[in-house]
């Protein structure tokens, strides 16, 4: 466009600090003053030749073709800004500006460039009256400021939803003001984006296309294809996080690198986003419905692993269209929304003709290999005599960003010249590759088998062995596969050296150290562990390994360490399907037994029913029918699970199984647990009597067995029945005694549910002051063991609580809440006792049609999902509440109730939470 620079274009950006303090203090003015300073900024602007494009409120956006003019013009206004005489302090506009650059093309008279997010953030963080610079800005500038002006380095910064830090700058001049507060950085990033140990080099024209490309409105998924190695996923990192602020919910990545079962994918895709199963959804219907209103990233990472998974996709794409995909595969998704971004090697510079040093070293391979090898050794630098090495280097193995790491790691040992040598005659020799393989793929596995062969016999026994742990490892899993053959050392030093050779990372953690490869490095290991004749003694030491680890866990899972286990598991987790895929796939039966049973509490507290019951029924289908003892556990866990979907005949049956096996064996301890069992499945059928038999049994037996954590679940089982009864007090003592034992023991799970229960049961005892403060506790335990649902639960509780006490607004907003994180969590039931909940504080509001119409709603629900009617206690009060509004509404109640009937639990729920949070029922801002 004629006048509009582009190309590497200068942006400066500029708005009044608290503009809206200016219009509520002198309204009468404010539109002059507004006005006037458009007129001085507008008027710099032009004096140093910039294109003022676009004017938003208060704020001005304009265009400069070099820096040096942008940060004049804001010199000039902001000096024009303050020497202007308006009419009173409390009428001066304070102006903040900043400046930023990067490559851009005008469009139909506006800009769209990934670096005006990032200005605007900056922009965000600056002062009134202050000018603040970035760094490209201020390398742009160098030796051409105004005269007297000068850039002050204010440090490095993580704006506001951006993930990589900027250097700031501010521009100094004797007419400005020079001293201000801290930035405004603060602000919290919606990703979990992992941020990365080494900084990110080149690709400046890669990330802005892709970024261009993805945030093109008729554009959803884009794929960055490529060899492996080529960056695909640091490309991909980098391009989320510099999309971040386009995405209002955010940007999450799924790493599939280690998994190979496409059905894991939803899997996966629900950890990412911190969903768990819920009862009668699936995962990918759970997903769906999570990401149905948002507006989110998605990174897919390494999808070539599990391409038959791109019907998941498809669907997200179908069910959430506000979503968009980024992926990163070696292969096409072959989806029709589908843009392709192919990766290429990093350009390289001609051999015959290189170019000054100073060109040369701007070549993103040749700045890739100085970085890292400046990281090893501190000294080393691109000069005229190692120049022609480094260069030929980086072209030996054509660009490739992990080939170049992997070589650059040796300079540790060996010039560039003698590294050049070496790696010339490696790959003479390691040549011919499979012929199926691309060129990029053979030359990458070359360079691994270079750094491979320079490792010492045992550095690369070690270094093959580890290949087995799909999901990294700990130094003990380490020592259990370096000891196969010999008894060998001690495998810290081992994993030490391959770290410093680039051929393992250590990934971040709290817990214990944890270490990993990269798939491509991983599968070049795996091919050596094949080869060596090893394999299978190191599976089976592997499977080992995890069968002691899961012995540990099922322990440590039964007392105040459990939320560390449930880490260390969670950590394990891809080891364990691996371990159990290949016990299972030979038909192992004693080690399938050795390691399922052991794992369902963890599937069950980690939410993962339905994978813990398929693995457990194979393990089951395997096991010796003389190990009554095994198969007891197993049916227990699998009842248990079955409680998870729910699916009470399956559970039911599984519990009478394990009492079968452990009264044939007198497992006194086993009987009682079978018990509880069949306890909760009576309580679901509401066949209190029953339920109470099988709970004193139990409670009878572990008693008899000093068996303090069996009494304290007894216990609590029992007061579940006697508050189900309506013995309140029964019910409050035996919670009461329950909870002593469990704030003896520590273990959270069972204290915060013991916690919500009794809060629950004074509730109903009328002990209001009592019930808060234990469902206070409550969602304090459950906040910390990430325990959504019960959180749900307990804002369920604390507004009936209020809704008893008369404060309808505070109870409309513990509904509300409570609604928001069971739609999230996709627990169908929940959200429609949310619901009528919510309904029945319509008709407290004298708002009855509105009640009726979420009464209709929510029993249209739970006859379309096939759930159980609400508990006997709370369908009476409920049924009140809608009798009533009924007699209010008069003639209006039928045609309410009927238009409630026709809507879906999505659509009430949507209606809900939109009418419910911003209308007359309360102001409800919070997000679960």
């Amino acid at each position: 466009m004629p006048g509009f620079p582009a190309g590497t274009v200068t942006f400066l950006f500029t708005d009044i600090e608290q503009s809206a303090a200016l219009w509520e203090r002198t309204p009468a003015s404010a539109r002059v003053v507004v006005e006037r300073q458009f007129a001085l900024v507008r008027q710099g602007i032009a004096a140093n030749g910039g294109v003022l494009y676009k004017l938003i409120g208060d704020a001005t956006q304009s265009a400069f073709a070099t820096a040096a003019q942008g940060i004049a013009a804001a010199l000039d206004a902001q000096r024009t800004l303050a020497g202007e005489p308006w009419p009173s302090a409390d009428e001066r506009p304070r102006v903040r500006m900043a400046l930023h650059a990067g490559a851009a093309e005008p469009r139909d008279g506006d800009y769209l460039a990934p670096c005006l997010n990032r200005l605007s953030r900056l922009l965000d963080a600056a002062h009134g009256e202050q000018i603040l610079v970035s760094e490209i800005v201020a390398d742009l500038a160098s030796g051409l400021l105004p005269p007297d002006a000068s850039l002050r380095r204010l440090g490095e910064f993580r704006l506001r939803d951006l993930l990589q830090p900027e250097e700031v700058f501010q521009l100094c001049h004797p007419a400005l003001r020079a001293d201000f507060p801290p930035l405004d950085t603060a602000g919290r990033l919606s990703h979990n984006l992992p941020a990365q140990p080494t900084p990110f080099l080149g690709r400046e024209r890669e990330v802005e296309e892709v970024v261009a490309l993805l945030l093109q409105p008729d554009v959803r998924l884009v794929t960055l294809t490529g060899a492996g190695g080529v960056g695909k996923t640091r490309l991909g990192l980098r391009v989320a996080a510099e999309a971040l602020e386009s995405f209002p919910d955010g940007a999450f990545l799924i790493d599939l690198a280690r998994q190979t079962d496409p059905d894991a994918v939803p899997t996966a895709t629900a950890a990412a986003l911190g969903l768990r199963e819920q009862p009668g959804q699936g995962l990918a219907e759970t997903v769906a419905a999570y990401l149905r209103e948002r507006r989110m990233l998605l990174l897919f990472d390494n999808f070539e692993h599990v391409l038959p998974a791109v019907t998941f996709v498809a669907g997200l794409l179908a069910a959430a269209p506000g979503i968009s995909i980024l992926a990163t595969s070696r292969a096409r998704l072959g989806l029709q929304a589908e843009h392709e971004y192919r990766v290429e090697t990093l350009p390289l510079p001609d051999l015959a003709a290189l170019p000054p040093l100073e060109d040369l070293a701007r070549y993103d391979a040749i700045a890739l290999f100085v970085a890292r090898a400046r990281a090893l050794r501190p000294e080393f630098a691109l000069t005229p005599q190692n120049a022609a090495a480094v260069a030929a280097i980086c072209a030996r193995v054509d660009g490739l960003p992990l080939a170049i790491e992997l070589a650059a790691a040796r300079v540790k040992l060996l010039t560039p010249d003698a590294l050049l040598a070496r790696l010339d005659r490696r790959l003479s020799t390691l040549v011919g590759g499979a012929r199926d393989l691309p060129q990029r793929q053979r030359t990458l596995r070359d360079t691994i088998a270079w750094s491979h062969d320079l490792l010492a016999p045992d550095e690369a026994a070690l270094f093959r062995r580890l290949s087995v742990f799909v999901g990294g490892w700990t130094l003990e899993g380490a020592d259990a596969v370096s000891v196969v053959d010999d008894g060998g050392d001690d495998a810290l030093a081992g994993v030490a050296a391959l770290v410093d050779q680039s051929l393992v990372d250590q990934w971040p953690g709290d817990d214990e150290p944890r270490y990993g490869m990269l798939e491509s490095i991983r599968e070049f290991a795996s091919d050596q562990l094949a080869g060596s004749g090893e394999a299978e003694a190191v599976q089976h030491a592997f499977e080992a390994f995890l069968i002691a680890r899961a012995g540990q866990a099922e322990a440590g899972l039964l007392g105040p360490e459990q939320p560390r286990w449930l880490e260390r598991l969670a950590a394990e987790h891809d080891n364990l399907r691996a371990a159990l895929a290949s016990i299972v796939g030979r038909g192992d039966g004693a080690a399938a037994m050795r390691l399922a049973p052991r794992l369902w509490r963890f599937w069950k507290l980690r939410g993962f029913p339905s994978e813990g019951r398929t693995w457990l029924e194979r393990a089951l289908a395997l096991a010796d029918r003389d190990d009554a003892a095994g198969r007891a556990t197993a049916e227990l866990g699998l009842g248990e699970l079955a409680m998870e979907t729910p699916d009470l005949a399956a559970a039911e049956a599984h519990y009478r199984a394990s009492l079968a096996l452990c009264e044939q064996q007198g497992d006194r301890r086993g009987i009682a647990f079978a018990l509880s069992g069949l306890l909760i499945v009576a309580v679901n059928r509401y066949a209190y009597g029953e339920a109470k038999a099988f709970g004193e049994r139990a409670l009878r037996l572990r008693r008899e067995l000093g068996d303090e954590r069996g009494v304290a679940i007894s216990l609590s089982n029992l007061a579940m029945v006697a508050r189900e009864q309506g013995d309140l007090e029964r019910a409050a003592a035996m919670y009461e005694e329950a909870l002593a034992l469990w704030r003896k023991r520590k273990e959270p799970s069972w204290l915060a549910d013991t916690v919500q229960a009794l809060g629950i049961t004074r509730r109903m005892t009328g002990d209001q002051a009592a019930a808060r403060a234990l469902l206070t506790e409550s969602q304090e335990l459950q906040r910390q063991l990430g325990y959504d649902f019960g959180l749900a639960v307990s804002a369920i509780e604390l507004g009936h609580l209020a809704r008893a006490e008369g404060d309808l607004a505070a109870a409309l907003a513990s509904y509300v809440s409570a609604l928001r994180q069971f739609t999230a969590l996709g627990a169908s039931l929940g959200a429609v006792e949310a619901l009528e909940w919510l309904a029945a504080t319509a008709v407290d509001q004298q708002a009855p049609e509105r009640a009726l119409r979420l009464f209709a709603a929510a029993s249209a629900a739970r006859q379309a999902l096939t759930l159980p009617p609400p508990a006997p206690s709370d369908a009476a009060v409920l049924e009140r509440q809608r009798q009533r509004a009924v007699e209010v509404a008069g003639t209006a109640a039928a045609h309410a109730a009927s238009e409630g009937h026709r809507l879906t639990l999505g659509e009430i729920t949507e209606e809900a939470l939109r009418s419910e949070a911003g209308q007359t029922l309360g102001q409800v801002r919070e997000r679960a």
